[in-house]
């Protein structure tokens, strides 16, 4: 029996990377000094231009990494039930900001990228509920369904991706292991995480079984471990976390810093994919990741790990969401996979974790086979969390790699 480790952005997050969707937000927006830029031209159109209320003054504020439009006047005039008025000016990070800080003047916002507006805007719209990067990849889907003029969004949709392997090229490598997660890698698979009505396909294949010991833990029976013959490792992520671990069989299924990484949408069951899928202009199909997979050979070889014998999989970090839909599937519902253990995010201030949420995410690749589900999927009685928040900006104890 084989183990399938699935890394997502929870691991980087566990280990102290700032790789959440806010953090990448925050970053591209430059909002404090986008801010602070903003008020001083503000200063200036109310020193400089006569306090009426047809004055306007446009200008342009040259980021480092895009072209924000800003137009202020003295008065909302005409402006205040518009459409453009409420998308750009009400829901912009900073605009309210600007109000209160000089009432008599009125500032409209307009990005150069769109899709980076929109996102923005999101952000903004859902800052105290959490927005993952599986919430961005859906969004790109939704704008192509929605009619939005495709050479554009793709466009700024590359420019996305670049801002984001730029980001991440940004941040430093993380220095100490996890204790917690490197236990996890050491351990072996113990007969009650597997499917009962496959067991005895395993035990056929430990002819050694009796040499193993028995931990007869009161009131389970006899449960016997079972050392996984390899441990591989499919990272969604783009970093080099996984370096911290001696480890072997690493597959960077999205690719990684050092080429081209792999970002966009992967549910060919949506309701409207078919619609992408026949629709005659390339560029609807070219942030569907399973044509970005053949263009490599890590799913190959994944295919190859799957049907080679009977295996575990071990989630660590990764959300199970719609954006990774047709690939976690695949291997879910593969007739070798006998066992899915889900490890979670537990916030011991709040007293809350996120294995619902990881269930919830793996039902959806499993909709057609829910039996699958209950026979396949460990229960949270017989998993743990990997990433602990004990209190603030700290997710666990740190020991020396």
């Amino acid at each position: 029996m084989n183990r399938i480790f699935l890394i997502g952005n929870g691991f980087d997050l566990a280990h102290g990377l700032k790789t959440s969707y806010s953090d990448f937000i925050k970053w591209c927006f430059d909002y404090e000094k986008n801010l602070a830029q903003a008020k001083k031209e503000v200063d200036r159109f109310d020193l400089e231009f006569h306090p009426t209320q047809n004055n306007q003054y446009d200008y342009t504020v040259q980021l480092e990494r895009s072209i924000l439009h800003l137009k202020h006047s003295r008065s909302d005039h005409g402006r205040r039930n518009s459409n453009y008025f409420r998308m750009n000016c009400e829901l912009t990070p900073f605009t309210n900001e600007l109000k209160d800080y000089n009432k008599q003047i009125y500032s409209e916002v307009k990005f150069n990228n769109k899709l980076l507006g929109k996102l923005i805007l999101l952000f903004k719209q859902r800052e105290k509920k959490t927005v993952n990067w599986v919430d961005i990849e859906y969004f790109y889907y939704q704008e192509l369904n929605y009619g939005s003029n495709i050479e554009e969004l793709d466009k700024d949709f590359d420019e996305v991706k670049n801002l984001l392997k730029e980001y991440l090229n940004t941040l430093p490598s993380p220095a100490n292991v996890s204790p917690i997660v490197k236990g996890i890698f050491n351990k072996d698979v113990i007969s009650n995480e597997i499917n009962q009505q496959r067991l005895s396909d395993v035990q056929h294949m430990h002819p050694y079984i009796n040499s193993l010991y028995d931990l007869s833990l009161e009131g389970d029976g006899n449960l016997y471990e079972f050392p996984p013959v390899k441990n591989f490792f499919i990272t969604f992520n783009y970093t080099d976390t996984l370096s911290l671990y001696d480890i072997d069989n690493v597959i960077p299924i999205h690719g990684t810093l050092n080429d081209n990484i792999i970002f966009g949408f992967g549910d060919e069951e949506a309701e409207k994919f078919r619609e992408i899928r026949n629709n005659e202009n390339p560029l609807y199909q070219k942030n569907i990741k399973t044509y970005d997979y053949l263009e490599r050979d890590d799913y190959y070889e994944i295919e190859k790990i799957i049907n080679s014998r009977l295996y575990q999989v071990v989630i660590l970090g990764h959300s199970c969401g719609s954006a990774d839909k047709t690939f976690l599937k695949t291997l879910f519902e593969h007739k070798n996979c006998i066992s899915i253990k889900p490890h979670y995010f537990k916030n011991e201030i709040s007293n809350t974790d996120n294995y619902r949420d990881i269930l919830i995410g793996i039902s959806r690749c499993l909709e057609n086979d829910a039996s699958n589900m209950r026979s396949n999927v460990v229960d949270k009685t017989k998993t743990e969390p990997f990433s602990i928040l004990k209190k603030k900006d700290e997710v666990f104890e740190l020991t020396e790699s």
